[in-house]
């Protein structure tokens, strides 16, 4: 969808869709920071992180700032807008997909991994947190 609405809009896109395979990584963040024309970006983040249990809940909303502290190195100025999951339905909303993952045979949520509706409060955390410190071009 995101080539539709830009084609529609009369712009041109780079999507850089790493098919579940983008954890927050900074070889990502450099890449992005390293364009050169860039008029907007929209970061979706966390959902590959839920589905995977790759980070706990006490490093995700650290590798999520220092993930946009490295884009915003090559882009300051440049409108930044954050995307949390959409909202899940059962276990995905309230439990880590990471039980599923990790150890399919444990039917208790591994509270050490976030849920998505943790994950979008901490996303909502670091843009404020980014927004009070000056950032007015990041939602």
């Amino acid at each position: 969808w995101p080539a539709v609405a830009a084609r529609e809009a009369g712009l041109n896109l780079l999507n850089l869709g790493y098919s579940g395979q983008c954890h927050l990584d900074q070889a990502v963040a450099r890449t992005i920071r390293d364009l050169d024309g860039v008029a907007a970006i929209s970061l979706k983040l966390g959902i590959n992180v839920h589905n995977y249990g790759s980070l706990s809940l006490r490093s995700f909303a650290q590798a999520a700032l220092g993930f946009l502290a490295t884009v915003r190195d090559g882009h300051p100025t440049v409108p930044l807008l954050v995307l949390s999951p959409v909202h899940g339905s059962g276990w995905r909303e309230d439990g880590s997909c990471s039980a599923l993952i990790v150890a399919p045979d444990r039917e208790a949520v591994d509270p050490r991994y976030p849920t998505l509706s943790q994950m979008r409060a901490e996303l909502e955390r670091v843009v404020g947190l980014l927004q009070r410190r000056g950032d007015d071009r990041i939602a």
